[in-house]
């Protein structure tokens, strides 16, 4: 089962949380989001067990295969330049 964290508790997060888990081959583990209090409530309704404060520590978080971006266009560049140097799959919400 690849284990997949996603960057930001957002709007559009749900949605890509319920898009990595549909088929069964993948759970989400891990959320990252630097708003307080956001990440908590997210990971509670989806019962997801590390929250992190920083996208890189989630992105660095040697448990991580696959990080899901629930970010604006515009911010997306260097999470996934990351993603990729640290040998993950990355996928955008």
């Amino acid at each position: 089962m690849l284990k997949s964290g996603i960057i930001e508790a957002g709007a559009f997060a749900q949605s890509g949380a319920e898009g990595a888990t549909e088929n069964g081959n993948a759970e989400v583990v891990a959320v990252a989001d630097p708003e307080p209090g956001r990440p908590a409530v997210f990971t509670g309704k989806n019962r997801i067990g590390k929250t992190f404060p920083k996208a890189e520590d989630l992105i660095r978080d040697n448990g991580i295969e696959a990080v899901h971006q629930a970010v604006p266009d515009a911010s997306q560049a260097p999470h996934a330049i990351a993603a990729l140097e640290a040998g993950r799959k990355e996928v955008r919400i």
